[in-house]
Protein backbone atom coordinates (compact mmCIF):
# COMPACT_ATOMS: atom_id res chain seq x y z
CA UNK A 1 0.00 0.00 0.00
CA UNK A 2 1.13 3.43 -0.60
CA UNK A 3 2.16 5.50 2.05
CA UNK A 4 1.14 8.97 0.60
CA UNK A 5 -1.84 9.93 2.20
CA UNK A 6 -4.24 13.42 2.61
CA UNK A 7 -1.99 13.33 6.04
CA UNK A 8 1.26 12.62 5.23
CA UNK A 9 4.03 14.85 5.70
CA UNK A 10 4.99 14.88 1.66
CA UNK A 11 0.93 16.17 1.42
CA UNK A 12 2.09 18.97 3.81
CA UNK A 13 4.82 19.74 2.33
CA UNK A 14 3.35 20.12 -1.02
CA UNK A 15 1.18 22.56 0.66
CA UNK A 16 3.15 24.80 2.19
CA UNK A 17 6.06 25.24 -0.62
CA UNK A 18 5.00 23.60 -4.58
CA UNK A 19 0.90 23.89 -4.32
CA UNK A 20 0.69 27.64 -3.63
CA UNK A 21 3.28 28.26 -6.75
CA UNK A 22 1.40 25.77 -8.86
CA UNK A 23 -1.75 27.70 -7.77
CA UNK A 24 -0.74 30.67 -9.50
CA UNK A 25 0.54 29.07 -12.42
CA UNK A 26 -2.82 27.74 -13.24
CA UNK A 27 -4.20 30.99 -12.30
CA UNK A 28 -1.43 31.93 -15.58
CA UNK A 29 -3.60 29.67 -17.49
CA UNK A 30 -6.84 31.24 -16.81
CA UNK A 31 -5.18 34.53 -17.56
CA UNK A 32 -3.62 33.54 -20.73
CA UNK A 33 -6.57 31.71 -22.21
CA UNK A 34 -9.16 34.41 -21.02
CA UNK A 35 -7.42 37.76 -22.06
CA UNK A 36 -7.79 36.24 -25.94
CA UNK A 37 -11.75 36.60 -25.98
CA UNK A 38 -11.52 40.43 -25.19
CA UNK A 39 -8.77 41.61 -26.87
CA UNK A 40 -10.23 39.46 -30.36
CA UNK A 41 -11.79 42.22 -31.82
CA UNK A 42 -8.38 44.90 -31.19
CA UNK A 43 -6.34 42.13 -32.36
CA UNK A 44 -8.14 41.24 -35.87
CA UNK A 45 -7.65 44.90 -36.47
CA UNK A 46 -4.30 45.68 -35.32
CA UNK A 47 -3.22 42.76 -37.77
CA UNK A 48 -5.73 43.32 -40.25
CA UNK A 49 -7.87 39.92 -40.68
CA UNK A 50 -12.06 40.17 -40.22
CA UNK A 51 -13.36 37.44 -37.98
CA UNK A 52 -12.93 34.92 -39.84
CA UNK A 53 -9.15 35.29 -39.92
CA UNK A 54 -8.64 36.29 -36.61
CA UNK A 55 -10.44 32.64 -35.65
CA UNK A 56 -7.69 30.66 -36.88
CA UNK A 57 -5.85 31.35 -33.99
CA UNK A 58 -7.67 29.13 -31.93
CA UNK A 59 -6.58 26.78 -34.58
CA UNK A 60 -2.91 27.55 -33.78
CA UNK A 61 -3.91 26.99 -30.05
CA UNK A 62 -5.37 23.48 -31.39
CA UNK A 63 -1.69 22.73 -33.21
CA UNK A 64 0.39 23.74 -30.18
CA UNK A 65 -1.77 22.29 -27.34
CA UNK A 66 -1.43 19.01 -29.89
CA UNK A 67 2.61 19.43 -30.17
CA UNK A 68 2.41 19.60 -26.87
CA UNK A 69 0.70 16.26 -26.16
CA UNK A 70 2.89 14.76 -28.77
CA UNK A 71 6.36 15.94 -26.90
CA UNK A 72 5.73 17.17 -23.69
CA UNK A 73 3.59 14.58 -22.29
CA UNK A 74 5.83 11.77 -22.94
CA UNK A 75 8.77 13.85 -22.15
CA UNK A 76 7.93 14.41 -18.79
CA UNK A 77 7.37 10.65 -17.92
CA UNK A 78 10.55 9.76 -19.26
CA UNK A 79 13.42 8.50 -16.94
CA UNK A 80 15.92 11.39 -17.73
CA UNK A 81 12.77 13.78 -16.51
CA UNK A 82 12.55 11.75 -13.01
CA UNK A 83 15.02 14.01 -11.06
CA UNK A 84 12.44 16.53 -9.40
CA UNK A 85 14.71 19.50 -10.33
CA UNK A 86 14.42 18.67 -13.97
CA UNK A 87 10.65 18.49 -13.71
CA UNK A 88 10.12 21.76 -11.70
CA UNK A 89 13.30 23.17 -14.46
CA UNK A 90 10.54 22.30 -17.21
CA UNK A 91 7.48 23.58 -15.94
CA UNK A 92 9.78 26.70 -14.79
CA UNK A 93 10.67 27.47 -18.34
CA UNK A 94 7.58 26.72 -19.97
CA UNK A 95 6.22 29.27 -17.48
CA UNK A 96 8.64 31.73 -18.59
CA UNK A 97 8.47 31.53 -22.17
CA UNK A 98 4.09 31.95 -21.94
CA UNK A 99 5.45 34.99 -20.35
CA UNK A 100 7.27 36.60 -22.90
CA UNK A 101 4.93 35.25 -25.52
CA UNK A 102 2.11 37.14 -23.70
CA UNK A 103 4.57 39.88 -23.81
CA UNK A 104 4.97 40.57 -27.31
CA UNK A 105 1.65 39.68 -28.89
CA UNK A 106 0.16 43.77 -28.78
CA UNK A 107 3.17 44.23 -30.79
CA UNK A 108 2.77 41.67 -33.35
CA UNK A 109 1.21 43.40 -37.19
CA UNK A 110 1.57 40.57 -39.15
CA UNK A 111 -1.15 37.55 -38.82
CA UNK A 112 1.23 35.05 -39.77
CA UNK A 113 4.01 36.21 -37.34
CA UNK A 114 0.61 36.34 -34.53
CA UNK A 115 -0.28 32.83 -35.81
CA UNK A 116 3.41 31.72 -35.15
CA UNK A 117 3.89 33.31 -31.66
CA UNK A 118 0.30 32.09 -30.73
CA UNK A 119 1.14 29.00 -31.97
CA UNK A 120 4.45 28.72 -29.66
CA UNK A 121 2.82 30.41 -26.44
CA UNK A 122 -0.04 27.67 -26.35
CA UNK A 123 2.62 24.81 -26.78
CA UNK A 124 4.30 26.26 -23.38
CA UNK A 125 1.22 26.62 -21.90
CA UNK A 126 -0.28 23.41 -22.87
CA UNK A 127 2.90 21.71 -22.14
CA UNK A 128 2.65 23.06 -18.59
CA UNK A 129 -0.97 22.50 -17.97
CA UNK A 130 -0.40 18.48 -19.77
CA UNK A 131 2.56 18.18 -17.39
CA UNK A 132 1.62 19.80 -14.48
CA UNK A 133 -1.95 17.91 -14.19
CA UNK A 134 0.07 14.65 -15.05
CA UNK A 135 2.82 14.99 -11.78
CA UNK A 136 -0.24 15.45 -9.62
CA UNK A 137 -0.96 11.75 -10.02
CA UNK A 138 2.48 10.91 -10.68
CA UNK A 139 3.46 12.71 -6.35
CA UNK A 140 -0.03 12.04 -5.08
CA UNK A 141 -1.57 8.31 -7.13
CA UNK A 142 -4.81 8.33 -8.37
CA UNK A 143 -6.87 8.98 -5.07
CA UNK A 144 -5.29 11.27 -2.94
CA UNK A 145 -4.71 13.60 -6.11
CA UNK A 146 -8.39 14.07 -6.87
CA UNK A 147 -9.16 17.30 -4.98
CA UNK A 148 -5.90 18.53 -5.65
CA UNK A 149 -6.50 18.14 -9.19
CA UNK A 150 -9.87 19.76 -8.66
CA UNK A 151 -7.86 22.78 -6.96
CA UNK A 152 -5.31 23.72 -10.12
CA UNK A 153 -8.52 23.78 -12.08
CA UNK A 154 -10.79 25.79 -9.98
CA UNK A 155 -7.68 28.39 -10.17
CA UNK A 156 -7.62 28.17 -13.63
CA UNK A 157 -11.11 29.31 -13.29
CA UNK A 158 -10.32 32.28 -10.99
CA UNK A 159 -7.93 33.04 -13.83
CA UNK A 160 -10.87 33.33 -16.04
CA UNK A 161 -13.18 36.05 -14.34
CA UNK A 162 -10.09 37.94 -13.14
CA UNK A 163 -8.64 38.77 -16.75
CA UNK A 164 -12.19 39.08 -18.37
CA UNK A 165 -12.54 43.17 -17.38
CA UNK A 166 -9.07 43.85 -17.99
CA UNK A 167 -9.14 44.84 -21.46
CA UNK A 168 -12.27 47.02 -21.19
CA UNK A 169 -10.55 48.68 -18.31
CA UNK A 170 -7.52 50.45 -20.26
CA UNK A 171 -10.22 51.32 -23.18
CA UNK A 172 -10.81 54.86 -23.14
CA UNK A 173 -14.66 55.69 -22.36
CA UNK A 174 -15.28 58.26 -24.83
CA UNK A 175 -17.33 59.07 -27.89
CA UNK A 176 -14.36 58.71 -29.75
CA UNK A 177 -13.76 55.35 -28.55
CA UNK A 178 -17.06 54.10 -29.42
CA UNK A 179 -16.39 55.68 -33.40
CA UNK A 180 -13.62 53.52 -32.92
CA UNK A 181 -15.34 50.04 -31.83
CA UNK A 182 -17.61 50.95 -34.97
CA UNK A 183 -14.76 51.02 -36.88
CA UNK A 184 -13.29 47.53 -35.29
CA UNK A 185 -17.04 45.62 -35.80
CA UNK A 186 -16.19 46.92 -39.43
CA UNK A 187 -13.11 45.33 -39.79
CA UNK A 188 -14.61 42.05 -38.40
CA UNK A 189 -16.91 41.99 -41.02
CA UNK A 190 -15.24 42.51 -44.13
CA UNK A 191 -15.52 39.04 -46.31
CA UNK A 192 -12.76 36.50 -45.60
CA UNK A 193 -11.55 36.72 -49.23
CA UNK A 194 -10.49 40.39 -48.73
CA UNK A 195 -8.33 39.80 -45.91
CA UNK A 196 -4.16 40.00 -46.43
CA UNK A 197 -2.77 37.39 -44.49
CA UNK A 198 0.44 36.65 -46.68
CA UNK A 199 3.71 36.56 -45.25
CA UNK A 200 4.98 40.15 -46.18
CA UNK A 201 6.56 41.15 -42.75
CA UNK A 202 6.80 44.76 -43.80
CA UNK A 203 3.24 45.17 -43.80
CA UNK A 204 1.76 48.62 -43.39
CA UNK A 205 -0.61 48.76 -40.86
CA UNK A 206 -0.62 52.76 -39.93
CA UNK A 207 -4.23 52.69 -41.43
CA UNK A 208 -5.20 51.18 -38.49
CA UNK A 209 -4.07 53.50 -36.03
CA UNK A 210 -6.75 55.35 -35.70
CA UNK A 211 -9.01 52.17 -35.44
CA UNK A 212 -9.16 52.13 -31.43
CA UNK A 213 -5.76 49.65 -31.64
CA UNK A 214 -2.85 52.80 -30.22
CA UNK A 215 -3.32 54.65 -27.27
CA UNK A 216 -2.45 58.61 -27.66
CA UNK A 217 0.64 57.46 -26.73
CA UNK A 218 1.23 55.14 -29.95
CA UNK A 219 1.42 52.40 -27.89
CA UNK A 220 -0.64 49.61 -28.60
CA UNK A 221 -4.36 49.75 -26.09
CA UNK A 222 -3.71 45.78 -25.17
CA UNK A 223 0.11 46.32 -24.52
CA UNK A 224 -0.71 47.35 -20.56
CA UNK A 225 -3.16 44.30 -19.97
CA UNK A 226 -1.15 41.50 -21.63
CA UNK A 227 2.35 42.96 -19.86
CA UNK A 228 0.06 43.32 -16.49
CA UNK A 229 -0.61 38.67 -17.40
CA UNK A 230 2.89 38.55 -18.76
CA UNK A 231 4.54 40.14 -15.29
CA UNK A 232 2.18 37.35 -13.27
CA UNK A 233 2.94 34.18 -15.43
CA UNK A 234 6.69 35.23 -14.92
CA UNK A 235 6.39 35.51 -10.97
CA UNK A 236 4.97 31.48 -10.98
CA UNK A 237 7.50 30.52 -13.34
CA UNK A 238 10.76 32.30 -11.74
CA UNK A 239 9.07 30.88 -8.15
CA UNK A 240 9.19 27.34 -9.87
CA UNK A 241 12.83 27.71 -11.12
CA UNK A 242 13.45 29.15 -7.40
CA UNK A 243 12.44 25.66 -5.90
CA UNK A 244 14.31 23.63 -8.65
CA UNK A 245 17.71 25.25 -7.73
CA UNK A 246 17.19 24.44 -3.88
CA UNK A 247 16.67 21.17 -4.23
CA UNK A 248 13.10 20.96 -3.38
CA UNK A 249 12.34 17.52 -3.78
CA UNK A 250 8.87 15.68 -4.92
CA UNK A 251 7.23 12.76 -4.10
CA UNK A 252 6.96 9.59 -6.25
CA UNK A 253 4.11 8.00 -5.57
CA UNK A 254 4.44 5.08 -8.50
CA UNK A 255 8.10 4.21 -7.42
CA UNK A 256 6.65 3.01 -4.07
CA UNK A 257 4.31 0.77 -5.23
CA UNK A 258 5.88 -0.88 -8.41
CA UNK A 259 3.67 -3.47 -8.31
CA UNK A 260 0.82 -1.51 -9.61
CA UNK A 261 2.24 -1.53 -13.29
CA UNK A 262 3.61 -5.19 -12.78
CA UNK A 263 -0.46 -5.90 -11.77
CA UNK A 264 -1.70 -3.79 -14.52
CA UNK A 265 0.95 -5.30 -17.35
CA UNK A 266 -0.42 -8.89 -16.23
CA UNK A 267 -3.74 -7.89 -16.45
CA UNK A 268 -3.55 -7.00 -19.74
CA UNK A 269 -1.72 -9.92 -21.10
CA UNK A 270 -4.42 -12.06 -19.76
CA UNK A 271 -7.27 -10.29 -21.41
CA UNK A 272 -5.86 -10.15 -24.89
CA UNK A 273 -7.94 -13.08 -26.45
CA UNK A 274 -9.29 -11.65 -29.46
CA UNK A 275 -11.95 -8.54 -30.36
CA UNK A 276 -14.72 -10.02 -27.05
CA UNK A 277 -17.78 -8.60 -26.01
CA UNK A 278 -15.97 -5.93 -23.50
CA UNK A 279 -13.28 -4.61 -25.94
CA UNK A 280 -16.09 -4.29 -28.91
CA UNK A 281 -17.86 -2.14 -26.35
CA UNK A 282 -15.04 -0.41 -24.81
CA UNK A 283 -13.67 0.34 -28.03
CA UNK A 284 -17.49 2.08 -29.24
CA UNK A 285 -16.99 3.87 -25.55
CA UNK A 286 -13.65 5.55 -26.53
CA UNK A 287 -15.25 6.19 -29.73
CA UNK A 288 -17.78 7.97 -27.99
CA UNK A 289 -15.35 9.68 -25.10
CA UNK A 290 -14.31 11.65 -28.16
CA UNK A 291 -17.63 12.79 -29.44
CA UNK A 292 -18.64 13.88 -26.07
CA UNK A 293 -15.43 15.63 -25.72
CA UNK A 294 -15.57 17.28 -29.30
CA UNK A 295 -19.29 18.10 -29.04
CA UNK A 296 -19.37 19.80 -25.44
CA UNK A 297 -16.01 21.32 -26.08
CA UNK A 298 -17.04 22.83 -29.52
CA UNK A 299 -19.93 24.64 -28.30
CA UNK A 300 -18.48 26.26 -25.28
CA UNK A 301 -15.71 27.52 -27.34
CA UNK A 302 -18.24 28.40 -30.27
CA UNK A 303 -19.94 30.93 -27.47
CA UNK A 304 -16.37 32.23 -25.47
CA UNK A 305 -14.97 32.74 -28.07
CA UNK A 306 -17.41 35.13 -29.84
CA UNK A 307 -19.34 36.37 -26.51
CA UNK A 308 -17.11 39.61 -26.38
CA UNK A 309 -17.46 40.37 -30.13
CA UNK A 310 -21.45 39.68 -30.26
CA UNK A 311 -21.89 41.83 -27.58
CA UNK A 312 -19.66 45.06 -29.26
CA UNK A 313 -20.64 44.60 -32.72
CA UNK A 314 -23.85 42.42 -32.46
CA UNK A 315 -27.50 43.72 -32.61
CA UNK A 316 -26.99 45.22 -28.60
CA UNK A 317 -23.85 47.00 -29.68
CA UNK A 318 -22.85 47.00 -25.84
CA UNK A 319 -19.97 49.12 -25.18
CA UNK A 320 -16.33 47.65 -24.43
CA UNK A 321 -17.01 47.72 -20.45
CA UNK A 322 -20.59 46.35 -20.70
CA UNK A 323 -19.29 43.58 -23.22
CA UNK A 324 -15.95 43.10 -20.79
CA UNK A 325 -18.32 42.44 -18.13
CA UNK A 326 -20.77 39.72 -20.05
CA UNK A 327 -17.47 37.80 -20.58
CA UNK A 328 -17.10 38.19 -16.76
CA UNK A 329 -20.15 37.13 -15.84
CA UNK A 330 -20.01 33.98 -18.00
CA UNK A 331 -16.41 33.17 -16.07
CA UNK A 332 -17.66 34.13 -12.58
CA UNK A 333 -20.84 31.12 -13.44
CA UNK A 334 -17.90 29.20 -14.30
CA UNK A 335 -15.92 29.60 -11.45
CA UNK A 336 -18.23 29.23 -9.03
CA UNK A 337 -19.73 25.68 -10.92
CA UNK A 338 -16.08 24.52 -10.46
CA UNK A 339 -15.81 25.11 -6.93
CA UNK A 340 -19.15 23.79 -6.28
CA UNK A 341 -18.25 20.61 -8.13
CA UNK A 342 -15.51 19.40 -5.54
CA UNK A 343 -18.06 19.00 -2.74
CA UNK A 344 -21.05 18.23 -5.09
CA UNK A 345 -19.43 15.10 -6.30
CA UNK A 346 -18.99 13.83 -3.41
CA UNK A 347 -22.71 13.19 -3.42
CA UNK A 348 -24.05 13.39 -6.56
CA UNK A 349 -23.24 10.81 -9.48
CA UNK A 350 -21.26 11.89 -12.25
CA UNK A 351 -24.03 11.25 -14.63
CA UNK A 352 -26.93 12.98 -12.68
CA UNK A 353 -24.30 15.86 -12.76
CA UNK A 354 -23.82 15.67 -16.16
CA UNK A 355 -27.57 15.71 -17.26
CA UNK A 356 -28.67 18.16 -15.27
CA UNK A 357 -25.63 20.52 -16.74
CA UNK A 358 -26.64 19.32 -20.08
CA UNK A 359 -30.28 20.74 -19.71
CA UNK A 360 -28.98 23.71 -17.93
CA UNK A 361 -27.13 24.89 -21.31
CA UNK A 362 -29.87 23.69 -23.59
CA UNK A 363 -32.40 26.25 -21.25
CA UNK A 364 -29.69 28.94 -21.88
CA UNK A 365 -29.16 28.77 -25.39
CA UNK A 366 -33.03 28.50 -26.02
CA UNK A 367 -33.25 31.73 -24.12
CA UNK A 368 -30.20 33.59 -25.94
CA UNK A 369 -32.12 32.40 -28.97
CA UNK A 370 -35.16 33.87 -28.14
CA UNK A 371 -34.35 36.94 -25.80
CA UNK A 372 -30.51 37.35 -26.72
CA UNK A 373 -30.95 39.59 -30.07
CA UNK A 374 -32.55 42.59 -28.23
CA UNK A 375 -32.66 42.09 -24.05
CA UNK A 376 -29.58 42.41 -22.63
CA UNK A 377 -30.80 40.87 -19.10
CA UNK A 378 -31.82 37.66 -20.82
CA UNK A 379 -28.50 37.52 -22.57
CA UNK A 380 -26.46 38.34 -19.09
CA UNK A 381 -28.66 35.95 -17.31
CA UNK A 382 -28.23 32.74 -19.65
CA UNK A 383 -24.70 34.02 -20.48
CA UNK A 384 -24.50 32.73 -16.73
CA UNK A 385 -26.26 29.96 -16.69
CA UNK A 386 -24.49 28.59 -19.77
CA UNK A 387 -21.06 29.41 -17.53
CA UNK A 388 -22.79 27.69 -14.85
CA UNK A 389 -23.64 24.41 -16.25
CA UNK A 390 -20.71 23.63 -18.64
CA UNK A 391 -17.81 24.11 -16.44
CA UNK A 392 -19.19 20.54 -14.72
CA UNK A 393 -18.91 18.84 -17.65
CA UNK A 394 -15.10 18.26 -18.03
CA UNK A 395 -14.04 16.88 -14.80
CA UNK A 396 -17.67 14.77 -14.81
CA UNK A 397 -17.22 13.39 -17.62
CA UNK A 398 -13.70 12.00 -16.35
CA UNK A 399 -15.07 10.30 -13.63
CA UNK A 400 -18.01 8.49 -15.73
CA UNK A 401 -15.81 7.48 -18.45
CA UNK A 402 -12.93 6.08 -15.89
CA UNK A 403 -15.71 4.22 -13.90
CA UNK A 404 -17.73 2.60 -17.08
CA UNK A 405 -14.39 1.82 -19.46
CA UNK A 406 -13.83 -1.51 -19.32
CA UNK A 407 -10.94 -2.09 -16.62
CA UNK A 408 -8.42 -3.67 -20.19
CA UNK A 409 -8.63 0.06 -21.42
CA UNK A 410 -8.78 2.34 -17.80
CA UNK A 411 -5.32 3.42 -19.39
CA UNK A 412 -6.74 4.94 -22.91
CA UNK A 413 -9.85 7.39 -22.05
CA UNK A 414 -7.81 10.74 -21.03
CA UNK A 415 -6.30 10.40 -24.59
CA UNK A 416 -9.03 10.57 -26.43
CA UNK A 417 -10.81 13.29 -23.61
CA UNK A 418 -7.64 15.36 -24.62
CA UNK A 419 -8.16 14.32 -28.57
CA UNK A 420 -11.53 15.67 -28.34
CA UNK A 421 -11.27 18.55 -26.77
CA UNK A 422 -8.43 19.73 -28.87
CA UNK A 423 -9.88 18.78 -32.17
CA UNK A 424 -13.10 21.09 -30.69
CA UNK A 425 -10.38 23.87 -30.64
CA UNK A 426 -9.86 23.72 -34.12
CA UNK A 427 -13.50 23.26 -35.31
CA UNK A 428 -15.65 25.40 -32.79
CA UNK A 429 -14.42 28.60 -32.94
CA UNK A 430 -14.09 29.26 -36.73
CA UNK A 431 -17.78 27.09 -37.30
CA UNK A 432 -18.66 30.33 -34.77
CA UNK A 433 -16.84 32.69 -36.56
CA UNK A 434 -18.94 31.59 -39.44
CA UNK A 435 -22.20 32.10 -38.45
CA UNK A 436 -21.69 35.15 -36.88
CA UNK A 437 -20.15 36.56 -40.32
CA UNK A 438 -23.85 35.59 -41.29
CA UNK A 439 -25.92 36.83 -39.30
CA UNK A 440 -24.43 37.08 -34.87
CA UNK A 441 -27.91 35.24 -33.59
CA UNK A 442 -26.43 32.01 -35.68
CA UNK A 443 -23.90 31.27 -33.03
CA UNK A 444 -26.48 30.63 -30.61
CA UNK A 445 -28.55 28.38 -33.39
CA UNK A 446 -25.16 26.63 -33.85
CA UNK A 447 -24.65 26.34 -29.99
CA UNK A 448 -27.82 24.81 -29.70
CA UNK A 449 -27.42 22.13 -32.36
CA UNK A 450 -24.34 21.23 -30.69
CA UNK A 451 -25.95 21.10 -27.25
CA UNK A 452 -28.45 18.56 -28.27
CA UNK A 453 -25.83 16.43 -29.97
CA UNK A 454 -24.33 16.40 -26.54
CA UNK A 455 -27.13 15.37 -24.93
CA UNK A 456 -27.41 12.31 -27.64
CA UNK A 457 -23.91 11.18 -27.27
CA UNK A 458 -24.05 10.71 -23.88
CA UNK A 459 -27.44 8.94 -23.58
CA UNK A 460 -25.99 6.52 -26.00
CA UNK A 461 -22.81 6.13 -23.80
CA UNK A 462 -25.26 5.50 -20.81
CA UNK A 463 -27.10 2.39 -22.93
CA UNK A 464 -23.67 1.17 -23.99
CA UNK A 465 -22.48 1.19 -20.27
CA UNK A 466 -25.63 -0.38 -18.77
CA UNK A 467 -25.52 -3.35 -21.48
CA UNK A 468 -21.65 -3.60 -20.29
CA UNK A 469 -22.60 -3.72 -16.33
CA UNK A 470 -25.59 -5.56 -17.23
CA UNK A 471 -23.56 -8.18 -18.50
CA UNK A 472 -20.72 -8.09 -16.09
CA UNK A 473 -23.51 -8.54 -13.22
CA UNK A 474 -24.58 -11.88 -15.28
CA UNK A 475 -20.86 -13.16 -15.12
CA UNK A 476 -20.72 -12.98 -11.92
CA UNK A 477 -24.03 -14.37 -10.60
CA UNK A 478 -22.66 -17.32 -13.46
CA UNK A 479 -19.50 -17.98 -11.18
CA UNK A 480 -21.26 -17.82 -8.06
CA UNK A 481 -23.33 -20.32 -8.52
CA UNK A 482 -20.15 -22.85 -9.66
Amino acid sequence: MATIDKNSSDVKRLLKYFFPIAWIGHISLGLNYGIMGPARPYLASQVGVGNQGISLLWSARAVGVSLACLISGPGFGSKFMEPSHRRLLFLGATQILVSICIMAVPFMNNFLLLLSLYGLLTFASGSFDLTDNQLMNMMLGPQVSRPFVQSIHAFAAVGLVVVTPLVPYFLPESAESSESSKEICAQLKQPYENETIDGDFNANTSSLTNQGILTENGWPVLAMPFLIVSLWILVGGIGLVFLAIKGFELPDYFSSNGSLNKNAETMDSEEVDGLTTEKWRGHLMLILTFLFYFLFCSFDLMFQSELYTFALCGPLEMTPTNAGWLNTIYYAAYTIGRLVSVPLSTIVSPAKIIMSSCVGCLLATVILILFGNYNSYALFASTGLLGFGVCFLFGSGISWITSNIPSSMKNRPMSFIYMGANTAICVGPIVASKMFDLKPIYVFYACLVYVILTITCFLSMILIARGGNKKSEDDLKIKQKI
